[in-house]
């Protein structure tokens, strides 16, 4: 079973709270990868905190861009037209 929509179909990415990444870390993702106001982050981000979790997008296509914050392993992905 493929739950997956088409690769035109824009997607969610859900964002659940943990106790490690800080909030200023999700909050500058909201803005670079999603293009979110600072209010807009910072009234996701109090989403996330209350309900421990939060959709964000719709986000058309991803892309891998290098990250060097300490929280990710290797990538963050990148909405791209």
């Amino acid at each position: 079973m493929n739950n997956m929509g088409s690769e035109n179909e824009p997607a969610q990415l859900v964002i659940h709270s943990d106790d490690d990444t800080p909030d200023e870390f999700v909050i500058d993702l909201l803005r670079q990868v999603f293009g979110k106001s600072e209010r807009e982050a910072s009234t996701l981000m109090t989403r996330i905190e209350q309900k421990e979790k939060a959709a964000c997008g719709p986000i058309r296509k991803l892309s891998p861009m290098p990250c060097s914050n300490r929280h990710s392993n290797a990538f963050l992905w990148k909405a791209t037209a």
